[in-house]
């Protein structure tokens, strides 16, 4: 954000969407000149009426980080790095994404002043895109991608834009429970925003340049990320508008909003620490025949390491027992060093040898 002259900041309270610029459709092409797509570049207008790059900050919110991968990739395909079979898959990673929801779980209902404010701002993006795609489409002198014409007036036709223009915030998607091979919206939880990270390349060589800040203000990998969930504080960046197809999909247009930095707490579960009273029951009231599982290995207390013969869990039980016994049992040696020590010029013996004389001289 640093090596831009021309750049804002703004807060989601102090949005002001007069001021949003959506330029012109532009053509860009790959460095192999094989592709070819269209963008509109987005801008903010500041004080002084000059155009900047918008980077927005949108509340803090239970976000999580997925994986880009090829459409034609099966699961076994995509990398998972808690299944060793699949940790060699990491090659196969062609980008990132956070997936952002615009409320909380518990604010589905009636959304907090920010929450609503952020809603607004990310609509006003859409409406600006939407308008300006009607303008860009009736426009036949105008270099613009024959499928997003088609797709405007097909949905000028049913009065329906969302399917020319692609929705900023949707319901995740979920498996119809009647019918497996159908995907229905889940009502049940936040809509979301999907926006893909400032990062290029695949595989280990990917070149990323949003910069997460984890604990301690340390920046975190985006591969440490993956499938991990946290609350995370983001600034976006509303680079514009896409114009092009949509694979299978009706859309001819969509608002490009990137993450640029944000920082990541990791969300533990359960309590933040233990709640209920410690457990004073002796441990021989467990019978040797109950089945005790181990617990994650660790030095937390309360977890039971098992190794070898004690991955059984009777010898578990057993050695548990045993370890406790021999704590108790074993009674603690004398202090060598005091033997014969002078105190006030007398010299004091140990009381196990006082006893032992006055046993002897009885």
């Amino acid at each position: 954000m640093s090596e831009e002259k021309n750049c804002i900041c703004v807060a989601v309270g102090d949005f002001d969407p007069s001021r949003l610029v959506l330029s012109e459709p532009r053509a860009k092409e790959s460095k192999d000149g094989k592709f070819t797509w269209f963008v509109s570049d987005g801008f903010y207008k500041d004080d002084n009426e000059d155009l900047c790059k918008l980077y927005l900050t949108l509340p803090e919110q239970v976000s999580f980080v997925n994986a880009i991968y090829d459409n034609n990739l099966s699961d076994l395909e995509k990398y998972d790095p808690n299944n060793p079979e699949t940790r060699n898959n990491i090659k196969n990673i062609e980008g990132f994404q956070i997936s952002y929801p615009v409320t909380s779980i518990e604010t589905m209902e009636t959304p907090t002043q920010e929450e609503s404010a952020t809603i607004n701002l990310l609509q006003s993006l859409w409406d600006l895109s939407k308008d300006r795609m009607g303008e860009f489409a009736k426009d036949e002198e105008l270099d613009f991608p024959d499928v997003s014409r088609t797709s405007y007036f097909g949905a000028e036709a049913v009065k329906d834009f969302t399917k020319a223009m692609k929705p900023v915030f949707t319901y995740p998607m979920m498996k119809d429970k009647n019918n497996k091979k159908k995907w229905i919206e889940d009502t049940s939880k936040p809509k979301k925003m999907k926006a893909k990270f400032n990062a290029f390349g695949k595989g280990r060589k990917i070149k990323n340049h949003t910069v997460i800040y984890g604990p301690g203000d340390k920046p975190m990998s985006p591969f440490n990320l993956l499938n991990k969930s946290g609350k995370i504080l983001p600034v976006f960046r509303w680079d514009g508008v896409y114009w092009g197809g949509h694979g299978k999909r009706s859309w001819g247009g969509s608002v490009t909003l990137r993450l640029s930095e944000g920082t990541f707490t990791p969300m533990k579960r359960g309590p933040p620490r233990r709640m209920a009273p410690r457990n004073t029951a002796p441990i021989d009231l467990l019978d040797d025949n109950d089945t005790l599982f181990p617990l994650p290995s660790g030095n937390e207390e309360g977890t039971l390491d098992v190794d070898g013969d004690s991955a059984d869990p009777g010898n578990a039980l057993a050695n548990l027992k045993k370890s406790k016994t021999e704590t108790k049992t074993t009674k603690r040696k004398p202090n060598r060093s005091t033997r014969g020590r002078r105190r006030g010029g007398r010299t004091h013996r140990p009381r196990d040898d006082v006893n032992r004389k006055s046993e002897d001289e009885s």
